[in-house]
């Protein structure tokens, strides 16, 4: 029987899972050849790293971290390596000796250091978050069903809010010397509680300090209610409580010195996350958000003017760490502007209650080597040994339609592939890995930086839109039974579907409303470890100055890279576009990317210069005060401004422009991306993991068939006939 194809366009997170689940169906396999096609040499889109063929140094697009409920993602590699070590026993060896299971890919992360801009400088503190004993690519979903819904995240928001409100009752109170009183009231006693907190704060004699259980379980009935369509007494019963929690922190603000509260950090921080999360709870319960799609409700509005329009005070919302994992994690800046902070409000909120509420381990983890060796190249063995074809140096460059399918594909030769008549395996490098660090001793294959015979700079066309390499252009048919899953990101999208965007009304708003950022990245190599800078060892930070807001500390690297550097320090942050626009004219763009390439290496420079002493004070020369810049042994500075490269966000009112990964308007084409609508809405890895498995459904649906496993996360919201 002839086969027919499917392509895959992209070799990002998004479209290799796509790859992976179409090539792990038997029925797939029989009936269509699958082949990707990848510009340049290596896979990971925005998630490529790269080996300097030299010493191995990694050189990443930026600081990649996993948050600990990225469970499709990590359950994805678990799998990836199980199958990949059972073909090893049946004697197709693995092509790494190390590295052979998730656990040798990934650390816990469990605590963020904050930086916040006081008197008379930059003041560190830790935020430390509970580890448990579960992982992130363990969960059993018969056994074990997610039970994450609105009314579970409300009333453990409210439980953990009201434990808070606690704290920094004892807190204050101990400061100030103000005594303590406790209601506990019996079951049902709900207009007991009511009049007593409303005598206590009437009087402003005493603190008060919440029944937490009590509460919750109240929101539990509220939500009950709100979603059956029941009247609204308990939900106008919930606001009071709530009404008077707030006017409890009010009471509280008024007893004691308001400039006490300032200047005790301790007593400020909690304050403003408990300030944050009382109103997150008013905000859900006021716009009556009872069900999963009425997060969608809430995008119109951004983050942080919901959190004030339901009492959050303006100094809450823009605290060090409210910016950090709500805003500078997410590169939620438009036009990389860190004065345009733009995240839709139920966007934010479902991102941030699945990160610090359903996590498994740990908050974070962090990999044990580059993004492309811990994830993509253990994807390209086992894709490749299920017999996916791999077209490397083919750049798309513009998609044929008849209006209602996708017709055949215009193609990029981007030169002749010096590893065509390698082996697979020989693509990727050789990569020693010495004991001492988290992953085992051994030999990690690993994609290089460069591909073998071209200079860096030659390298860096073969992943360009502007300024690309130049190559033969062909046009590739598809066929009538053919399929494509468009893998590209969204920022690409102008430019190689245009016909798509003309033809189709979805396809235009989708590029009119959906935005995207450029960022910028720093590695340093260094000769002094992260406490002798000034911090704790494998650290997170957020909250820092522009141009670099993120740092992290991988000291692990040392025991795989042929350098002298005690560690690796990776920044990160949004890159401003430029005032001319975030795209060159049609005739300068070679010019134009060597003036943003300078920008982005001057920006560093400026850093550290001026800066980087303020974060790291031991960085500092004792003979002059400034950045002492021999402690350097490495560099390597990155502008992520390419089309490819850009960030997606989620600007306030954007998730209802993006497309259905199973619904884009042409009969034949899927697709596949962190900017589609695949759960989460927002730009992170098991967004794009996610997004591959629902493109994968699609066509496996049409084949009356299903994906293998469920997808971890996903409600069953109705929206447009299907699931989303």
């Amino acid at each position: 029987m002839t086969k027919h194809k499917i392509v895959v366009l992209g070799g990002g997170m998004a479209a290799v899972t796509a790859a992976y689940f179409l090539s792990g169906s038997d029925l797939i396999r029989d009936r269509y050849d699958i082949v990707l096609y990848q510009q340049g040499w290596r896979l990971g889109g925005k998630g490529a790293s790269g080996r300097d063929p030299g010493d191995h140094r990694i050189e990443e697009h930026g600081l990649h971290v996993w948050f600990g409920y990225y469970e499709n993602a990590f359950r994805l590699l678990r799998d990836c390596h199980q199958e990949l070590n059972e073909l090893a026993e049946a004697g197709d060896e693995r092509w790494s000796t190390t590295m052979h299971g998730i656990e040798a890919g990934f650390r816990p992360i469990s605590s963020i250091g904050i930086v916040e801009d006081e008197v008379p400088g930059w003041h560190p503190w830790i935020a430390t978050f509970p580890e448990d004993d579960l992982s992130p690519w363990d969960r059993d979903l018969l056994s074990e069903p997610p039970e994450w819904d609105v009314r579970w995240y409300l009333t453990t928001l409210l439980t953990r809010t009201l434990a808070l409100v606690a704290t920094v009752m004892r807190s204050a109170g101990d400061e100030v010397g103000l005594s303590e009183l406790a209601i506990q009231p019996g079951p049902g006693e709900f207009e007991e509680v009511l009049v007593g907190l409303g005598q206590r704060l009437t009087d402003q004699a005493h603190l008060a300090v919440g029944p937490a259980d009590l509460l919750a379980a109240l929101v539990t009935r509220c939500v009950d209610a709100m979603a059956s369509g029941a009247d609204g007494e308990l939900y106008d019963v919930a606001q009071q409580v709530l009404a008077a929690g707030g006017r409890l922190l009010d009471a509280v603000r008024l007893r004691i010195d308001e400039q006490f509260v300032i200047d005790r950090a301790s007593v400020r921080r909690l304050w403003a996350l408990a300030d944050v999360q009382m109103a997150i709870v008013r905000g859900l319960l006021y716009h009556r958000v009872a069900r999963e799609e009425d997060f969608e409700y809430l995008d119109d509005y951004e983050f942080r003017s919901w959190l004030r329009l339901h009492g959050a005070l303006t100094e809450s919302t823009t605290s060090s760490l409210m910016r950090t994992v709500a805003y500078d994690l997410p590169f939620a800046y438009e036009a990389g502007d860190p004065d345009l902070a733009a995240c839709g409000a139920g966007t934010a909120l479902r991102t941030l209650f699945r990160a610090f509420f359903t996590y498994r381990g740990a908050l974070m983890w962090k990999m044990n080597a580059g993004m492309g060796d811990v994830v993509f190249a253990p994807l390209y063995e086992l894709l490749h040994k299920r017999g996916v074809t791999f077209r490397f140096f083919h750049q798309v460059i513009d998609i044929h339609t008849d209006g209602e399918r996708v017709t055949g594909l215009r193609v990029r030769r981007q030169g002749a592939d010096p590893y065509q008549d390698e082996s697979p395996a020989d693509r990727l490098l050789k990569v020693k890995v010495a004991p001492g660090g988290w992953m085992p001793p051994g030999e990690l294959r690993c994609w290089p930086s460069r591909p073998e015979g071209w200079p860096q700079d030659a390298a860096e066309t073969l992943e360009a839109w502007w300024g690309a390499a130049p190559g033969d252009e062909t046009d590739m048919e598809i066929g009538p039974d053919d399929w494509v899953v468009f893998g590209l990101p969204l920022g690409i999208v102008p430019h190689v579907a245009r016909r798509l965007t003309t033809e189709k009304e979805e396809w235009k708003r989708l590029v009119d409303h959906v935005k995207t950022t450029a960022t910028q990245a720093l590695q340093l190599w260094v000769d002094r470890p992260a406490k002798a800078l000034g911090w704790f060892e494998d650290a997170v930070v957020g909250g820092y100055d522009s141009p670099y807001d993120t740092f992290s500390d991988m000291p692990q690297l040392r025991f795989q890279e042929q350098t002298e550097a005690a560690t690796v320090l990776y920044l990160c942050s949004v890159l401003p576009d430029p005032p001319e626009g975030d795209e060159p004219g049609s005739d300068d763009a070679a010019a134009w990317v060597e003036r943003r390439r300078a920008e982005v290496a001057a920006l560093a420079d400026d850093f550290l210069a001026r800066r980087a002493v303020g974060l790291w004070p031991g960085a500092q020369n004792p003979a002059t005060g400034a950045y002492d810049r021999d402690m350097e042994i490495a560099r390597y500075v990155r502008g992520n401004f390419q089309p490819s490269d850009r960030y997606v966000l989620s600007v306030p009112g954007s998730v209802r422009y993006r497309l259905d990964p199973g619904e884009t308007g042409y009969d034949n084409l899927v697709v596949a991306g962190d900017w589609t609508r695949c759960v989460i809405n927002a730009g992170c890895i098991e967004a794009a993991t996610i997004s591959g498995m629902l493109a994968a459904e699609a066509i496996l649906q049409s084949h009356k068939s299903e994906l293998p496993v469920p997808i971890i996360g996903r409600a069953p919201i109705e929206k447009g006939g299907r699931d989303v």
